[in-house]
């Protein structure tokens, strides 16, 4: 899937539509509902393997640093 490039404050935005609680973190069920949102077509066994990728400290949860580095690699 390709995005476009986005300024810091654009990838703030979308940090923050994702993360639909407001804890500061993107969970499994935000990162899927965005990307079906986005038309990823893609069953719960690809998401989850992206999901796990852009999780590089493993944690579970998706913060902004490492949303920023997977969306400026796309």
């Amino acid at each position: 899937m390709k995005f476009t490039v986005a300024t810091q404050d654009e990838l703030q935005e979308i940090f923050g539509r994702i993360d639909e609680d407001g804890d500061g973190n993107v969970s499994f069920i935000e990162f899927k509902s965005l990307m079906l949102e986005m038309g990823d077509p893609r069953g719960d066994g690809a998401l989850r393997t992206s999901f796990t990728r852009i999780d590089t400290d493993h944690n579970g949860r998706i913060d902004f640093d490492e949303l920023r580095t997977w969306l400026r690699q796309q």
